[in-house]
């Protein structure tokens, strides 16, 4: 059964007047209940949209600082249809041991790596499979072939950690394990951001492919054992950046609606003059777009 929350989200005021409101590229209902949920798709997706931003700021003002490219490390682990679904429980343990130990605190004095990692979970015919994707963001030059390679053997430490805390038969081969590689910012979004908001975009099943596939209870059980979790976590480094970024425009309202008026305009479709209000560069089209769904004049309809 969906948990009543997620049931109100987005579906019913806690305000008499409902507004329209706009800044910069996203567009919201302001005054309708919004329940904040991890199990909520809508909340989900307007999370990883927010974090995406704010990592591409991130990025942008060290490697600024620093002249250096970032490196994407990917983690995986061996999986099966027959492992539970807290494996990526397990796999976040094992990441929080990798960057609380002796040899990470020594490529953070040797190289001055600031880090962001982010956890993806997909389904496919070998059950729930959990990665880390690592953004590393040295202070100075990296050559994965003459240093990182050499001097860390990632796979291997990688590996021995997955076989201690998780067990020999998660233990990932050689060839899938790890994966290093120079890339950049944009990159590295699509992997936190865009990829994992769109069922289409990645191998196996993503959280919201698994909904756009009818497996509601696999979705759901899949986020309740997230509790607490978070999406993405930082290195300490990285705090002064992130507390001098600019700060978002204040929002612009489109269009202010009565109690009946937004009751007429969810019959309608109102997540459709959002996406118009994203994408249109004119508050005016937006507004006369609620204009005309409010008069039963449907664009979908011609």
């Amino acid at each position: 059964m969906t948990p009543a929350r997620l049931r109100h989200c987005g579906n019913t005021r806690y305000k008499r007047e409902v507004e329209l409101q706009t800044s910069g590229a996203s567009a919201w209902w302001d005054g309708v209940v919004c329940c904040r949920s991890r199990t909520c798709p809508t909340c989900f997706v307007a999370r990883r949209f927010k974090l995406a931003r704010e990592i591409s700021q991130v990025v942008h003002e060290r490697e600024h600082e620093t002249c250096r490219q970032s490196m994407l490390a990917t983690l995986t682990v061996r999986h099966s249809a027959g492992d539970p679904v807290t494996l990526p429980r397990e796999v976040r343990k094992v990441w929080r041991r990798m960057v609380q130990s002796r040899r990470w605190q020594a490529l953070k004095r040797d190289y001055g790596v600031e880090w962001i990692a982010a956890e993806e979970i997909t389904h496919g015919p070998n059950g729930w499979h959990p990665h880390m994707h690592v953004l590393l963001m040295p202070r100075v030059h990296l050559d994965p072939d003459d240093h990182l390679n050499s001097a860390f053997d990632w796979h291997s430490w990688w590996a021995g950690l997955v076989r201690k805390y998780i067990g020999a038969s998660n233990e990932p081969s050689r060839e899938h394990g790890c994966d290093l590689q120079a890339c950049d910012s944009a990159e590295y979004l699509s992997k936190i951001g865009l990829e994992l908001s769109d069922p289409a975009m990645v191998k196996g099943r993503s959280p919201l492919g698994l909904l756009e596939h009818g497996e509601i209870d696999r979705y759901l059980e899949l986020q309740v054992t997230r509790t607490r979790a978070r999406d993405v976590t930082w290195s300490r480094g990285l705090k002064g950046i992130r507390e001098a970024l600019p700060k978002p425009e204040p929002p612009a309202t489109l269009a202010t609606l009565q109690g009946s008026e937004w009751w007429l305009l969810r019959q309608w479709g109102w997540a459709v003059p959002l996406d118009i209000a994203e994408r249109s560069e004119t508050p005016e089209i937006a507004q006369e777009l609620v204009k005309q769904a409010l008069a039963g004049k449907s664009p979908a309809r011609g």
